[in-house]
């Protein structure tokens, strides 16, 4: 998959202009220095059991968190799905676990016998974020007994989405994605409205993709397909072949399509079609990309690499990068945070180490542990001084600035090896095996809302074996995978891509299971080309339609 000729250029030039700058004399300060040290390691984690205890120490008696600096946010279903999330990922204790399970009992009491999704009378206040993040955490709870509950949310957030059961029309700027309106946005109609309607985003659109994926929709679900519409409509590229502009086009995104208030970044013109064009900012760029892969776009597709070009252009962990309009400027940092923990995530999830080249080669995951480090309280909690974006709660900047810090440590603990550059990765040798899966053994195992859908048992029970699983489900060139204990579907995967870490991968193991798919000849063909030498390729064994 090749990226076209002009964005090919704007990307080179960004390069060398990184390669050019970086071999100044000056030596870079000592917060950028591209090294980690095992007392980084240790302040990291540090801090991260002081944000769990600071939001362990907020917890309400009925489970719930609620806001202590904004009433709007009292409601208890808007800010326990994010806090009860970030405990899941931080430091394990009793005590923690104990939370978790007083929080999925309260996400589980907005769940009526019928299915619909209230309180008291009360619905939430922002149901997609809501639904979305209750959906995020049900699905990874580490008990049972919730599958019902996070199904009930999943239905409630499929009902918000902008579609043709809303009387939306895919040509419609906010078609596929979702937005902050409380309720279902059916399109209005007759003449528009005084005040831009709030309908879809792309910040709400990736947190609803998201728990969709996890929950094991894959991405030929009408819901991702058309989401992937809006998401699309979010980047500033030119997808059709024709001139980049580079005025506008540079491969990063804006929040939304559906009106300019929303924009932060503000209105940068209008190109050479009359179309009004938007900045392209850092928060949105990195929801973006991860949403592009999270709808089975692959690393290597040319809109996943201009995104992915821009923030590695445009990084800084002291400041939401971007062009913004003069008079929106003040509030460029009032999502800092979330700037934080989304570019993180991308960065994470697209193998990113390192940034830049030449003399400047540096290393952002610690640059960003040691930013994010400076400005935690002595209670453990963030603070923004900047309230645009309601970062001024501890709540809520705690729950994204250390989920952020997570993602750095993880960063820092792989090995030095994946650290060196994309382009100094040699040629991969895999081990790649074929599992047989009798049909008789197939049966489910574990329940999706434990993080993982059901493995044909033959797999499951041999899982912590694996560096990766390939399961192939249907006869064409589609494949669906098991990675890090997340469902994932994707076309044409590569078999370097499916691996964990984006290293040299030398006496790694891949095993191979097949469903309903006994044309090995053309499975490795499609699959294995950029792999090197391949050995040990055992058995296969297809299975009759209707097998998981």
């Amino acid at each position: 998959m090749q990226i076209n000729g002009s964005l090919r250029k704007l990307v080179r030039r960004a390069v060398i202009v990184l390669i050019f700058v970086g071999c100044e004399q000056q030596q870079l300060p000592p917060e950028q220095q591209p090294y980690v040290t095992a007392d980084l390691r240790t302040r990291i984690d540090e801090a991260n059991v002081a944000a769990v205890g600071f939001l362990l120490s907020k917890q309400s008696a009925d489970g719930a968190w609620r806001s202590e600096t904004y009433g709007t946010l009292t409601d208890g279903i808007t800010l326990t799905p994010p806090v009860m999330k970030t405990l899941m990922f931080g430091p394990p204790s009793d005590e923690a676990l104990a939370a978790i399970q007083r929080a999925a009992e309260y996400l589980r009491s907005w769940v009526n016998d019928d299915g619909t999704i209230e309180l008291q009378g009360r619905a939430p206040d922002f149901p997609v974020y809501s639904a979305s993040l209750s959906v995020i955490a049900l699905s990874r709870l580490p008990m049972e007994g919730f599958v019902d509950a996070r199904d009930a949310w999943l239905s409630f957030l499929r009902e918000h989405q902008l579609t043709e059961q809303l009387g939306w029309d895919r040509i419609d700027a906010a078609f596929g994605g979702w937005g902050y309106s409380v309720c279902p946005p059916h399109k209005p109609q007759g003449a528009v409205p005084e005040r831009p309607p709030f309908d879809a985003d792309l910040s709400s659109t990736l947190f609803a993709i998201g728990a969709l994926r996890l929950a094991g929709v894959w991405v030929d679900d009408p819901a991702i397909e058309n989401a992937l519409v809006f998401v699309k409509r979010c980047q500033n590229y030119i997808e059709t072949g024709g001139p980049v502009d580079s005025q506008f086009d540079d491969g990063g995104f804006f929040f939304t399509t559906a009106n300019r208030v929303q924009n932060k970044a503000g209105v940068a013109g209008t190109d050479r079609n009359g179309a009004l064009r938007y900045h392209s900012y850092g928060s949105p760029t990195a929801d973006g990309v991860r949403a592009l892969v999270r709808c089975g776009l692959a690393h290597d597709h040319p809109r996943v690499l201009a995104a992915r070009a821009w923030l590695e252009l445009n990084f800084s962990p002291r400041t939401n990068p971007g062009t913004f309009d003069p008079a929106l400027a003040p509030d460029r940092d009032a999502a800092l945070n979330y700037w934080c923990w989304s570019v993180s995530h991308a960065f994470r999830l697209l193998g990113v180490t390192t940034l830049g080249g030449g003399c400047k080669q540096r290393d952002w995951a610690p640059m960003m542990a040691k930013e994010l480090l400076a400005r935690q309280l002595p209670d453990g909690s963030w603070k923004n001084p900047y309230s645009f974006m309601k970062e001024d709660d501890p709540l809520i900047a705690t729950t994204l600035a250390a989920a952020a810090l997570a993602n750095c440590r993880e960063v820092m603990n792989l090995p030095q090896s994946t650290r060196t550059p994309r382009s100094s990765r040699g040629p991969r040798t895999v081990d790649v095996r074929w599992i047989d899966l009798v049909p008789d053994l197939i049966q489910p195992t574990r329940p999706v809302s434990q993080g993982r859908p059901a493995l044909p048992k033959p797999l499951y029970d041999r899982v912590d074996e694996f560096d990766a699983i390939l399961l192939v489900t249907k006869l064409d060139s589609r494949v669906s995978k098991v990675r890090d204990g997340v469902f994932c579907r994707y076309t044409r995967v590569r078999v370097d891509e499916v691996l964990k870490g984006d290293t040299s991968n030398e006496g790694r193991v891949l095993y191979i299971a097949c469903c309903k798919w006994n044309d090995r000849a053309l499975l490795e063909k499609l699959l294995l080309p950029d792999v090197g030498p391949v050995r040990g390729i055992v058995g296969l064994k297809a299975l009759p339609d209707g097998a998981p």
